[in-house]
């Protein structure tokens, strides 16, 4: 209802401004803070969200998150994956290189498969959609020549601080070993997944029997809304004393709704995303959104209320580009 009220609107333009302003700071809030966690950990061991969110304002027991490699900075979440839409809607809304690198640093940073692969995803397309602009960008040399200066300097930059740093070479030497871990896992059936890997691939190979598990009516209108643990840990005793949802948005939309719902969910995502491919990169977002939801759920309240109103087609370009 307020994502409808927003398009039906005298002062529609104000909001979407508004909302992708709003937007745009929620991302650099999040990549700042995983900058600021990586470097307060690698340099202090001071764990920030667990200071600040645990020992001084007591709002939750559990504040960071822990892996088998350590320290995993997460930004104002508990898992990285909260904050995944967020930073790939950030990548394609910010108009500046440098921010754009500093998001995609974060994500990085995170060392999450998600975010991960959704990011080098934000990037390729991203380089498409300028290639595919460069007739525009060649009457504009001043600006090619200052992006390709810029570029230059940035990978000056990195180059001399991986050879003269030696906690942020360990950084990316780390990065890589549970990146390639994760790659060899899925790939070569001898190697040995780590447990979220394994899990996370479990929710496809156990899907049948998820689904089976109740009637007919479950199999096709679903269990109800966030009710897709249910049928899961009935099947594998997974999380089964906890009230929980599949963590991959293909498997939890199709216990929650069942097939048709399932259905009728990605041909309304789909239909918005190729609505949007006119009005600017930012559906590649929606895009890497879509597809990343094999890894982890991403579908969020928040994040399906933006795409009510973006999707809209009484949202025009000349909106967008107010931005």
């Amino acid at each position: 209802m307020l994502a409808f009220s927003i398009v039906e609107s005298d002062n529609k333009e104000t909001c979407l401004y508004e909302l992708l302003s709003g937007l745009c700071c929620s991302c650099r809030v999040q990549s700042v803070w995983i900058i600021g966690q990586t470097i307060l950990w690698n340099l202090l061991k001071i764990d920030v969200n667990k200071l600040i969110f645990s020992d001084i304002l007591g709002l939750v027991e559990k504040a960071s998150q822990y892996k088998g490699t350590g320290y995993v900075p997460t930004g104002l979440c508990w898992n990285a994956g909260g904050i995944a839409p967020i930073l790939f809607l950030g990548f394609f809304l910010e108009k500046r290189l440098i921010l754009k690198i500093i998001i995609a640093v974060s994500a990085f940073l995170t060392q999450s498969a998600t975010l991960t692969i959704g990011m080098s995803l934000c990037i390729v397309f991203m380089i498409v959609y300028n290639v595919s602009k460069m007739n525009v960008l060649v009457k504009c040399k001043k600006n090619i020549s200052s992006i390709f200066a810029g570029l230059v300097l940035i990978l000056i930059f990195l180059f001399v601080s991986y050879r003269s740093f030696g906690v942020i070479r360990q950084q990316f030497d780390r990065l890589w070993e549970v990146f390639s871990y994760r790659i060899d896992g899925l790939l070569n059936s001898s190697s040995a997944m780590d447990s979220s890997t394994s899990a996370h691939l479990g929710y496809f190979t156990n899907l049948p029997y998820a689904l089976g598990h109740g009637s007919f009516a479950n199999a096709f209108f679903g269990f109800g809304i966030n009710c897709s643990g249910f049928p899961y840990s009935a099947v594998t005793g997974q999380y089964s004393d906890q009230v929980w949802i599949v963590e991959c948005d293909f498997v939890n939309i199709l216990l929650n709704f069942g097939i048709i719902g399932f259905l009728f969910f990605y041909v309304w995502l789909m239909g918005g995303v190729l609505n949007l491919r006119e009005k600017g990169a930012i559906f590649y977002a929606f895009l890497v959104i879509a597809f990343m939801g094999i890894t982890y759920n991403l579908q969020y309240i928040w994040l399906i209320f933006i795409e009510l109103i973006l999707f809209s087609k009484k949202v025009t370009s000349s909106e967008f580009s107010l931005h």
